[in-house]
């Protein structure tokens, strides 16, 4: 029995270790997409994703986050939302800075999450700070795609950005009725020609964004699922559906579509990780030839 007791209190102690540790560092996650797409581009490039700071701050001003992005040299930056926290006794400033640092990097490309749609649709009791909030970051440069979409080339390959703002109702942990094809096609239009990035915070829908269309989606929102398992497996949704798909990692969900789910970089309402270390997401888009099946990863 005392035997027992001990390998229990070695147990605990672990993993209360190793849940403080991951709640203080990030990892670097590496993914390849090939398209057939992206086959004008002279030369692959790379794209950062951040997803779910929730205001963390890794080192002063947040610097051990801007020198990993920075070594990384990135041809763009994508936002996938919550990069704040929605609460009005919540400050934003140290965030807002960093992106605004990020933002002489390269170019940054920013969607809502639940959090900050949640503050523009409730203004009046945010007492408007969304709204400042938004307002710096594009005098700053960042382009805010809120159910909008933004469309450059690369040499000879057309990008698409597209930012998904589903309806808040679809974010509900009980008695929501669910988000169809249908409310997607009422928020924006498809793009029919181009390699389409969709930035779309929920990996709930991720089928109906599948279905409204796309070859790369972005989400986060889920934190990995609090408790990490196998196969890119997450224990808890933030609706409290148990082990949910999409929670982490890359899936091909179709020949032409991909989606890369973002275990994010910070928590709020619960704060506990296990065996889901915090990430940064870097994605190497190049054409078809290459090998889109590669993935590494590097601890911070």
């Amino acid at each position: 029995m005392q035997t027992i007791i001990v390998v229990l209190g070695i147990v605990a102690l672990y993993v209360v270790l190793e849940a403080v540790r991951e709640l203080h560092t990030f990892r670097k996650v590496y993914y390849t997409v090939s398209a057939r797409e992206l086959n004008g581009m002279k030369r692959s490039r790379k794209v950062v994703f951040l997803s779910d700071l929730h205001n963390a701050s890794y080192g002063k001003e947040n610097q051990r986050l801007y020198r990993a992005i920075r070594e990384e040299k990135p041809d763009i930056i994508l936002i996938g939302g919550d990069m704040l926290v929605g609460k009005r006794s919540s400050s934003y400033e140290g965030t807002l800075s960093f992106l605004i640092r990020l933002a002489k990097l390269c170019p940054v490309y920013y969607a809502n999450g639940n959090h900050e749609q949640k503050m523009k649709e409730n203004a009046r009791f945010y007492e408007g700070r969304y709204d400042r909030y938004r307002s710096a970051l594009e005098t700053n440069g960042i382009c805010m795609l809120e159910n909008r979409r933004e469309a450059f080339l690369w040499d000879g390959a057309k990008i698409c950005l597209t930012g998904l703002e589903i309806p808040l109702w679809g974010y509900k942990k009980q008695g929501g009725k669910p988000v169809v094809k249908r409310d997607l096609d009422r928020l924006i239009k498809k793009e029919e020609d181009g390699f389409e990035i969709v930035l779309a915070h929920n990996p709930k829908y991720m089928k109906v964004y599948e279905k409204w269309g796309g070859n790369l989606f972005l989400s986060g929102h889920y934190h990995g699922g609090i408790v990490g398992f196998p196969g890119n497996r997450g224990i808890l949704s933030p609706d409290f559906r148990l082990f949910p798909p999409y929670t982490a990692g890359k899936h091909k969900l179709s020949e032409k579509a991909t989606a890369i789910i973002s275990r994010g970089l910070g928590v709020h309402t619960l704060p506990f990780r296990l065996w889901n270390p915090a990430e940064l997401v870097i994605i190497t888009l190049q054409g078809e030839k290459g090998n889109g099946n590669s993935r590494k990863t590097a601890g911070i």
